[in-house]
């Protein structure tokens, strides 16, 4: 039986080593695709050239997407993911995650907004690209979700024990969308776990990112829980350790 463990556990080590690796060849052609398209764009072209690239441009940016997924699952199963530590401006992080999902909030005419508390200091030293990577898929689906109405960022600071410099940031997003069965609430951040009622071309996707974002947060010392109700809209509650400049 030991012998039997061993050799799953080796053969699942380098299942997750393979995907890391394939997933980061994969991803480097790609962008290399996706930047000649962007070029093409600033060319001589006429409508139907143009709208042909900009649907190239988008499905490869969904292949991208998934492929990051894979490529930071695969990470975070090697346990390969390192966390940094550096000063960042939560304020400007908040801002330009909100900012990348103007566009498509406009189009759907919804109201995507933030408010940082004015207890939160200017810097806070900790991994901005994973505070980031959880906010942008959070905040990503919030939209994606919400047909009419709004989406929310609130970010708190939280004294952590008596050293000043330890501290927790809490965020709150919330969105007035579809919302989530009662049933689901337990599995939504289970690895490959799609809502039921979303798995439809309209809300297609991996099921990946919302278990990355778990485990993530959970990387980081924190904790995520969910509140939802079908047709009343969805408030996601997270927090992450920092530290406060000294």
């Amino acid at each position: 039986m030991r012998r039997a463990r061993d050799l799953a556990e080796n053969a699942t080590k380098m299942k997750d080593e393979f995907l890391a690796n394939m997933s980061h060849e994969l991803r480097s052609p790609l962008n290399g695709v996706l930047g000649m398209l962007d070029v093409l764009l600033d060319t001589d072209l006429d409508a139907e050239q143009r709208d042909c690239i900009q649907t190239a441009l988008q499905a490869g940016e969904g292949l991208l997407a998934i492929i990051n997924d894979i490529l930071d699952f695969s990470k975070l199963q090697a346990d390969k993911i390192v966390l940094s530590r550096r000063p960042f401006r939560l304020r400007h992080t908040v801002r330009t995650v909100c900012n990348t999902f103007r566009e498509q909030s406009l189009r759907k005419g919804l109201d995507v907004g933030y408010d940082v508390d004015a207890a939160v200091p200017d810097t806070v030293i900790g991994d901005e690209g994973r505070v980031r990577q959880i906010l942008f898929n959070l905040v990503g689906n919030a939209v994606k979700f919400t047909h009419q109405g709004s989406v929310r960022v609130r970010a708190q600071i939280l004294r952590k024990g008596a050293d000043p410099r330890q501290a927790r940031l809490l965020f709150t997003v919330t969105d007035t969308g579809i919302g989530i069965p009662a049933e689901q609430l337990d599995t939504i951040f289970d690895p490959f776990v799609q809502l039921n009622w979303a798995k439809n071309r309209k809300y297609e996707g991996t099921g990946l990112g919302l278990g990355i974002v778990k485990r993530l947060v959970t990387l980081m010392g924190g904790i995520i829980t969910v509140e939802s109700e079908m047709g009343g809209g969805t408030t996601v509650h997270f927090w992450v350790n920092v530290e406060l400049p000294g």
